[in-house]
């Protein structure tokens, strides 16, 4: 065998384990892409309004409205407090882009990770099968794993418990 045809191989070794593992799938602008029985949209758009709606647990998150090519579109993102511990900060006229599960055609659509192009920060709300990063008293969690220790970034976070396998 070839170098190249062995490259390939482990390359579709390495892929079908990622994918085992429940890596996200790409996803490009508009496009729907089906995971655990749930579809992600990718959504963008100019932010008109903020507004806070009910969402997981009976938590208040902010529900930002933004005009999009495709009309008014609402996007649940988190609880004020989340966003504010993870440096996240959307005000109106800011533009954002983000991957949303999609429930119905009009929404409101429950982010996954959104972008805020305007400031240039991003954040994952979500893991791809719904569960919100934050705990139901509304405190960052950092996702699966994390133990309540804030957000999981930067170097050596998994020595503080930052994922599945470093902390515990």
């Amino acid at each position: 065998m070839n170098r190249t045809a062995g490259l390939i191989l482990v390359f579709v070794a390495l892929a079908g384990v990622a994918g085992a593992r429940g890596a996200e799938p790409p996803a490009a602008a508009g496009t729907n892409v089906t995971t655990t029985g749930t579809t992600l949209r990718m959504v963008e758009g100019t932010i008109d309004e903020l507004s806070v709606a009910r969402a997981e647990a009976g938590l208040e998150v902010v529900a930002a409205r933004l005009r999009t090519a495709d009309g008014p579109r609402i996007v649940l993102l988190a609880p004020s407090t989340v966003l504010a511990q993870v440096g996240f900060e959307v005000r109106p006229g800011d533009e954002l882009r983000g991957r949303v599960f999609v429930d119905g055609v009009d929404g409101p659509f429950v982010a996954h990770k959104v972008m805020n192009v305007t400031r240039g920060t991003m954040v994952r709300l979500r893991t791809l099968s719904r569960v919100p990063l934050w705990d139901s008293a509304g405190k960052w969690e950092g996702g699966p794993g994390a133990g309540g220790r804030g957000p999981a970034t930067g170097p050596g976070f998994r020595n503080r418990g930052g994922s599945r396998g470093g902390g515990r």
